[in-house]
């Protein structure tokens, strides 16, 4: 009478065997060999998170150089005294280092303020430079009939917005200046690019409405 145990073998005991087909002798003879375990795979390193933010120098090399560009710009053409626009720039600039030190990764209110002050301040003391450069009644490139007629406007006349506009409109639609002449070889080119794209445009669109019919 044979005994059986009422306990499962254990794990040591109880090792995973696979029948494997073994060449040996006039025929095929089988063996039990253990399956072996497929090797572990190499632990995967994670890279280091990516610092955030960027670096403050870049956006101080680019202040000082506009501070810098004010300063030997003629004296008709920035604002007076020469020091206001680089004071102001550097003080800005302290500020927003000292508020977000070593790199540009915090969002306050207060900082994005201060940004754009320096941007406004920026882009003021361009506009006051360009106002002061551009002086729209010497050396034309377009020739209007009020400089022509100047009866019939008023002392000083200079062209605007919406003169330049009509002009555009004009070369547009009719690929041609009407009552304006281009006096700047420069001009003449760009008045010539402007009817040569709308011609193409209108072509396109008569070719494109023939297809569909």
């Amino acid at each position: 009478m044979a005994v059986t145990s009422a306990f499962p073998p254990s794990a040591a005991t109880a090792e995973p065997r696979a029948a494997r087909l073994t060449p040996g002798g006039p025929g095929p003879s089988w063996s039990m060999a253990t399956e072996r375990k497929p090797a572990g795979r190499p632990a995967i390193e994670l890279a280091p998170a990516a610092e955030r933010g960027e670096r403050w120098w870049p956006v101080a090399v680019a202040i000082i150089v506009v501070a810098f560009l004010h300063v030997i710009l003629p004296a008709r053409y920035r604002i007076q005294p020469a020091w206001v626009v680089p004071a102001v720039l550097l003080a800005l600039l302290a500020v927003l280092i000292a508020g977000d030190p070593g790199r540009i990764d915090r969002q306050k209110t207060w900082l994005r303020v201060v940004t754009s002050l320096v941007i406004a301040f920026i882009t003021l003391a361009n506009l006051f430079a360009a106002a002061r450069a551009h002086h729209p009644d010497r050396n034309p490139a377009f020739v209007f009939p009020e400089m022509q007629h100047t009866e019939y406007v008023a002392a000083g006349w200079v062209p605007r917005f919406v003169d330049y506009m009509s002009l555009s409109f004009w070369t547009a639609m009719a690929f041609s200046p009407t009552d304006i002449s281009a006096i700047k070889p420069w001009a003449k080119l760009l008045m010539m690019l402007e009817a040569a794209g709308s011609l193409a445009l209108a072509a396109l669109v008569i070719a494109r409405a023939i297809n569909i019919l």
